[in-house]
């Protein structure tokens, strides 16, 4: 009965480290980020742990509690994965939106459009 539930309170510290991730990443600053990436560690130490423990075989009846909350975890950490995907896709956007643009410029330093080059055929050529 006790390595059972020290088996399920390893998968329940787990799962709280990856809910206050998921809460985080709720709005998904860098530092948000940083952070989520220390306590996904732990929960990782804390699931190796585990491990380590259910190396020797599970007994049945140490799976229903298990089985429960490993179940639980698994379904937090789809949703932070959902939530990483969609941050890294905002500052991918976000960085390209804000990086210098190396195409010619549409207007001068003084406001005014950009004359069109002419080949003195009738004809207008375009750089870019």
């Amino acid at each position: 009965m006790q390595d059972r539930k020290a088996d399920v309170n390893q998968v329940k510290a787990a799962r709280r480290m990856v809910e206050k991730v998921r809460g985080r990443l709720m709005h998904p600053t860098i530092d948000a980020m940083d952070r989520g990436a220390a306590e996904l560690s732990a929960a990782v130490q804390c699931l190796a742990l585990l491990e380590a423990g259910l190396q020797s075989g599970v007994p049945e009846s140490r799976w229903p509690g298990l089985g429960v909350e490993l179940a639980r975890l698994h379904l937090e950490v789809r949703n932070v994965q959902d939530l990483l995907e969609g941050a890294g896709k905002f500052y991918a956007s976000w960085a390209r939106l804000i990086a210098p643009d190396r195409a010619p410029a549409n207007y001068t330093p003084e406001g005014k459009p950009d004359e069109w080059a002419s080949n003195g055929a009738g004809e207008v050529v375009l750089h870019g």
